[in-house]
């Protein structure tokens, strides 16, 4: 499995699904690209997960205050990709409410950017996540 996960044959995708990366021996996690679908909600960060609405609201600074207030969560890379991953589904959600609200599909786009950016390229996360949410609009 190890080998087919290494070199998968050529046009294939494969999915694997777990409850909980942890339920995964860490050589299988090593070997694959992590994709949190939702569904549920992490202990201890419920309070950001929820928070795009109010994000958007807060000035630029207030924002980054934001991150600064919450560094020790949003500095892992993993951490900061999920809390991405619920905005956009926070934006996309109220895109499917309002169509016409352009805020949203901004902030969906710009949260693509950076998810991409996180993924494929060694940054800093806390400069990466400043970076998103002053990117934001207003």
């Amino acid at each position: 499995f190890l080998k087919t996960l290494e070199e998968p044959p050529k046009h294939s995708l494969i999915i694997l699904t777990a409850p909980e990366k942890d339920s995964l021996l860490p050589t299988i996690v090593s070997r694959c690209r992590l994709i949190d679908l939702g569904g549920r909600e992490k202990e201890g960060t419920g309070n950001i997960l929820a928070s795009l609405e109010a994000i958007l609201k807060m000035s630029k600074g207030e924002r980054l205050s934001f991150v600064d207030k919450n560094k020790t969560e949003l500095n892992e890379r993993e951490t900061a990709i999920e809390h991405i991953d619920s905005w956009l589904s926070e934006a996309h959600q109220r895109l499917v409410a309002e169509p016409e609200d352009a805020t949203f599909l901004e902030t969906a786009k710009e949260c693509l950017r950076m998810k991409e950016t996180l993924v494929t390229i060694n940054v800093n996360v806390r400069l990466a996540l400043e970076t998103l949410l002053i990117s934001l609009p207003a």
